[in-house]
C-alpha cells in the first residue's frame, strides 16, 4: 500500500523513537534548572539545536521549538502579520485551510483584522478571479497571490502542490 496522507502523521523512523524514549528514561530534566540533570538536558537541547541549524542552514537562535504543527501555524501566521503591522489589517486566506489557519484568523478578525476566505474551484483550489480584493493578481501556476504596486500589502496563505501550507508576501 503506498500512503499518501502523511501532511498530518508520519511514521517514527526507530531510531528517533530510541532518541526519544532515551531521553525520557535517562535525560528529563528541566533545561532551565540549575541542576546537573537540567545542566544535562539544556545541552541535549542545544546539540540538537546545532544540529536542526546545519541542516537548515541557518544559526540556531534562528528558529523556535514548537509543541506542535498547529502551534507553528498560528505562530507563523501571527508573526508575519506583525512585522508587517504598518501596512494594513488584511488576511487572504482559503476556505479549505487546516483549521490551525482557520481558528487563527477567526480570532485576528475578533482582534480587529479583515479576513478574505476564498472558496474552492475545480481548477486551482481557490476562486481567484471572483473573490480576491481589487488590486491582486492570482498566479495560477504557482497558485499563490501577489500584490499589485498600487494596493497595500496582504499576507496571504498559499498552497503549493505538496499541500503544505505557507506565508507570502510578495
Amino acid at each position: 500500500m503506498i500512503y499518501l496522507g502523511r501532511a498530518a502523521t508520519t511514521p517514527v523512523p526507530e531510531e528517533v523513537a530510541h532518541a526519544v524514549y532515551d531521553t525520557l528514561v535517562s535525560g528529563w530534566g528541566n533545561p532551565s534548572s540549575q541542576y546537573p540533570i537540567g545542566k544535562q538536558a539544556r545541552d541535549a537541547v542545544a546539540a540538537a539545536r546545532e544540529t536542526i541549524a546545519a541542516a537548515l542552514g541557518c544559526k540556531s537562535e534562528q528558529f523556535v521549538f514548537t509543541s506542535c504543527g498547529s502551534e507553528s501555524d498560528n505562530w507563523a501566521v501571527r508573526l508575519a502579520l506583525h512585522q508587517n503591522r504598518h501596512v494594513g489589517k488584511h488576511v487572504i486566506t482559503t476556505a479549505v485551510e487546516h483549521s490551525a489557519i482557520l481558528e487563527t484568523c477567526k480570532a485576528l478578525e475578533q482582534e480587529g483584522y479583515s479576513v478574505t476566505y476564498l472558496k474552492p474551484d475545480r481548477y486551482s483550489g481557490a476562486s481567484a478571479t471572483a473573490e480576491a480584493p481589487e488590486g491582486f493578481l492570482f498566479n495560477r501556476s504557482k497558485s499563490s497571490f501577489r500584490r499589485c504596486a498600487s494596493s497595500g500589502t496582504i499576507w496571504c496563505l498559499t498552497w503549493p502542490t505538496s499541500g503544505r501550507a505557507r506565508l507570502s508576501a510578495n
